[in-house]
């Protein structure tokens, strides 16, 4: 769903997919409300077998017209598309951008686990943007067992970020509690700075309470 954008030239076709989707606004930036859909090519049995779910004035001209036109929706998204394309090649591309969000994103993962003296859960040897990182949380309980945090947890410790204009997604793992980190081309180091910092603060609190 989140690919272009995020990934290396992306070429759909070498997938080899029946069905290839995606949306515009996550990676890419562009406005909410704008995807693509890509079906293998040269294969007639699925192009009939694809239909819109609104059936509108296009419909039966083909299969690009009976997509095109979908009853009173706002076709904003699509027509910002080429500018957001050439806000793209003004910045240097998408592959640039791709490489420098993921060394962004090392570099992030090093400072954190340097300031929470924990390790991220998978290494972050791939191109990928994204990266999840154990919160520097006690492992025993009262009596010396190991503890296990739930979703609740998570949610707490995020919306206590929230509250300090912090935005982090708090995820559970296996009883650990990781924060999802990612790097676009929008974020700079002292973002996670901030987030290792304000971490260490509601934990502190969180366990003298």
């Amino acid at each position: 769903a989140h690919s272009l954008g995020c990934t290396h030239a992306l070429d759909v076709q070498a997938v080899g997919a029946d069905y290839f989707c995606g949306n515009l606004h996550k990676w890419l930036c562009n406005v909410r409300g704008s995807g693509f859909l890509v079906l293998r090519p040269n294969d007639s049995r699925l192009r009939s077998a694809t239909e819109p779910l609104i059936a509108s004035h296009g419909y039966g001209g083909g299969f690009t017209s009976d997509f095109i036109w979908q009853g009173a929706s706002d076709y904003s998204p699509w027509l910002s598309i080429p500018s957001c394309l050439e806000w793209w090649r003004s910045v240097g591309g998408i592959d640039h951008a791709v490489e420098r969000n993921h060394k962004l994103l090392v570099r992030a993962c090093e400072l954190l686990t340097a300031e929470w003296q924990t390790q991220p859960l998978l290494p972050t040897g791939s191109s990928l943007s994204m990266a999840l990182v154990e919160l520097p949380l006690t492992t025993k309980d009262a009596r010396g067992n190991s503890r296990l945090y739930a979703s609740s947890d998570g949610k707490e410790m995020q919306d206590a970020l929230f509250q300090r204009n912090i935005e982090c997604p708090i995820k559970t793992v296996n009883g650990r509690l990781y924060a999802r980190i990612s790097a676009a081309v929008y974020n700079e180091l002292d973002e996670y700075e901030r987030l290792a910092h304000a971490v260490q603060v509601i934990t502190r609190e969180t366990e003298t309470q």
